[in-house]
């Protein structure tokens, strides 16, 4: 006879690892991620252009916090997220450059920063995690027998 346990719980109640990753993506967590990223992102990028060896450096940096916020916010897996973090990018550098009135050449390099953050934007998952969604995405199901 098993014993009764009231924390464990029942069969029907259990959420399938990928229904559980989709489930805590978040697209307003992407984007407020994106726009606080922004902050200290483009402080560092301003912050690096005084040391001419490290300008270039600072050509990607605002992108990867950018993306990297957006990641640890949303926690996004779809691509909606990427495009999400990277619209958001190019929005704040076009904001930037009306406001403080500066070369349009940073439009190009705001491109730059949309790449790197989108590439950043996705959440990093195990092997298991990526293995249970692709299942998902292709419509394999696994029997309780399989697992």
């Amino acid at each position: 006879m098993d014993s009764f346990d009231p924390y464990k719980s029942t069969e029907t109640t259990e959420i399938p690892l990928e229904q559980k990753l989709i489930a805590e993506q978040n697209i307003f967590g992407t984007i407020l991620g994106s726009l606080v990223g922004a902050v200290p992102g483009f402080l560092i990028y301003l912050w690096l252009l005084s040391f001419p060896f490290y300008a270039v450096l600072g050509y990607f940096i605002p992108g990867l916090f950018i993306g990297l916020f957006a990641a640890f916010m949303g926690r996004g897996i779809d691509k909606v997220h990427r495009l999400a973090s990277a619209a958001v990018t190019v929005i704040i550098a076009s904001v930037i450059v009306i406001v403080f009135d500066t070369d349009s050449s940073i439009i190009a390099l705001s491109l730059v920063n949309a790449v790197v953050a989108a590439f950043s934007a996705t959440r990093w998952l195990s092997r298991e995690q990526e293995d249970a969604i692709f299942d998902y995405k292709i419509g394999y199901r696994k029997t309780k027998k399989q697992q």
